[in-house]
């Protein structure tokens, strides 16, 4: 799998989402056929059960950093989201004590969730814009950004960084994201991100799985409990707050590699 193919997958589980399709058989087609293509269609579909909830991190994303555009066109998808119950997927922004949905209205202009001001120079912080910035290695980087990087001390055989963006909102001289792509040296298919975002004061995210197929648990990753999840397809995710930071490695990996990632990422 190439990168292309990576970021169209939240495209494609959007579409898998939206739409219900049903497979009809030509009479013609041999029964082998038939199965042949019901098996394939079971495999795209499970391919894509994980997706979902990595595009779901993704849309949290754009909900507390993005543009007035970008959270008006995701934000009824966060709200759906948030409110889906009995274990399939939850969400949840502001205190942890507060109720799992998310408001249907913003705070009035000038006051933040938890009643505060949050006006600088008369602008509304509610929805501020971010810029994307590259860099060449992860020590230029770490000059960008408001928390301090870890040491990632373990990237599998045959990989490499291949991209490095931080992601700085337009209002202040440092970043609150970082993304790491790491690909495959040779050009072989693989690849896999990790994420680290600082979380401003309340917000918080929750993620939970029941599908039975996807692999879903509860780890310790350097004592920090960790969600991790795996799909019979080879996509890997590996979640979990490091005090105030969000860390999300996600990617075409099994448990045993992602687990020594995670485990390898030591806080300073």
């Amino acid at each position: 799998m190439n990168r292309e193919e990576f970021d169209q997958l939240f495209d494609q589980a959007f579409d898998e989402a939206a739409h219900s399709s049903q497979l009809v058989p030509d009479p013609g087609p041999s029964w082998a056929r038939i199965q042949k293509k019901l098996a394939r269609r079971a495999a795209i579909k499970r391919r894509l059960k994980l997706v979902p909830y990595i595009a779901a991190s993704f849309l949290l994303g754009a909900y507390l950093f993005g543009t007035p555009a970008v959270t008006t066109a995701f934000k009824p998808v966060i709200e759906a989201v948030a409110t889906i119950k009995d274990g399939v997927l939850e969400m949840t922004i502001g205190q942890p004590k507060a109720s799992g949905t998310l408001p249907k209205t913003a705070p009035p202009p000038g006051i933040a969730e938890d009643g505060g001001s949050n006006k600088t120079d008369g602008q509304d912080l509610s929805y501020r814009s971010t810029t994307p910035i590259r860099h060449d290695t992860l020590k230029a980087a770490a000059k960008h950004l408001n928390f301090a990087l870890p040491s990632i001390g373990h990237v599998p055989e045959s990989f490499t960084l291949t991209e490095i963006i931080s992601y700085r909102h337009q209002d202040s001289n440092k970043g609150d994201q970082l993304s790491l792509l790491y690909e495959r040296e040779s050009g072989e298919s693989g690849l896999y991100r990790i994420s680290i975002r600082k979380l401003e004061k309340d917000q918080r995210m929750k993620l939970s799985s029941d599908d039975p197929d996807i692999e879903s648990e509860m780890t310790t990753i350097n004592g920090y409990e960790a969600f991790l999840q795996i799909t019979n397809e080879g996509y890997a995710s590996l979640q979990y707050f490091a005090n105030d930071l969000l860390v999300n490695i996600f990617g075409i990996l099994d448990q045993e590699v992602i687990m020594e990632i995670g485990s390898n990422i030591q806080w300073r």
